[in-house]
């Protein structure tokens, strides 16, 4: 069993694509910067692996709100020239994980081709002692080794269908609320495209016929910390139908806050609410298009409060 085990790791094939795991700490006569270092991912696993020889490729070195549809179908081409049966482990920054995953995932045949590809990364640079990066990456290897021919996000200690993902207002990586969970391995390897597609069909006219602004789960409610000097968003994945709804409130002090809808058909932009700042904020959007929503705090302008929000979002269909 161990030797089997080992043969599967030489055979995992890694792509870098930049990210927070890869960046580490740079010091100039200009001040500190981030910069991307080498592969974090092959660093570890040559770590709990020796000997571990893997193939190792570099499709970009990007922070993932960079990552354009060009750079995506960089990966794919990888991916596509790496034999049919291959696990491959994608490491990517956080914001747009999701989004990468569901871009392979139409362009990638794996249940034809049997390849298993697993995207992870960190929240922190693996560099850092307190990093995400070990444990991610971890389950990422273990979602290799067990999943279905697919493809997978591997985050916050769960390894999911990319269709399954999405995060919630802390950030996590959590299965999408109303999502299919994904077929067992065995199960998986016995369904046909056609009945893929045809789940996809069903799911897309059960969207159609829910009634006009009917709720889709319970509100998320949560308290974010946000640090002097920081930016953090929330990104939601969006379909076209969706309203998203959202209540912030600062204790003691005011924050900026903006809102942009990132566009997964186009990779375009399109600015929802322009930054402000202030204590409350209330709002809804209805989404034209596929993609992701990205709600923005930013504490820039302030580098010696931390700032404590309380936020409700709540996502309707219309």
């Amino acid at each position: 069993s161990t030797g089997r085990n080992f043969q599967i790791m030489e055979s995992v094939v890694l792509i870098q694509t930049g990210g927070t795991i890869d960046k580490d700490l740079s010091c100039s006569a200009e001040g500190p910067s981030f910069v991307f270092n080498q592969s974090a991912a092959s660093e570890l696993l040559a770590r709990v692996c020796p000997g571990w020889g893997g193939e190792m490729h570099t499709a970009c070195l990007k922070d993932s709100q960079d990552i354009t549809d060009e750079d995506r179908g960089m990966m794919v081409e990888l991916i596509t020239q790496t034999p049919e049966g291959s696990r491959i482990l994608l490491t990517h920054g956080t914001d747009t994980m999701i989004q990468t995953a569901l871009f392979i995932a139409s362009r990638v045949d794996c249940a034809g081709t049997g390849r298993v590809i697993v995207l992870t990364g960190a929240l922190r640079p693996a560099k850092f002692r307190d990093s995400d990066a070990l444990f991610n990456v971890g389950c990422a290897i273990g979602g290799l080794n067990l999943g279905a021919p697919g493809v997978y996000v591997a985050m916050s200690g769960a390894v999911l269908a990319g269709h399954e993902a999405s995060r919630d207002a802390e950030g996590r990586f959590v299965r999408a609320v109303g999502a299919p969970r994904a077929a067992a391995p065995s199960e998986a390897r016995l369904q046909t495209q056609q009945e893929t597609q045809a789940a996809d069909s069903s799911q897309e006219q059960a969207v159609e016929q829910e009634p006009e602004g009917s709720q889709l789960g319970p509100p998320s409610k949560t308290t974010l910390n946000v640090n002097a000097g920081a930016i953090r968003t929330i990104t939601i994945p969006v379909e076209e139908g969706h309203c998203i709804v959202w209540k912030l409130n600062v204790a003691h002090f005011d924050i900026g806050f903006s809102v942009k809808l990132r566009s997964s058909t186009s990779g375009q932009e399109l600015a929802v609410k322009a930054l402000e700042r202030a204590k409350q904020f209330q709002g809804e959007y209805r989404v034209p298009e596929p993609g992701s929503l990205v709600l923005t705090l930013h504490n820039s302008h302030s580098w010696m409060t931390m700032k404590t929000v309380h936020s409700e979002i709540c996502r309707k269909s219309y």
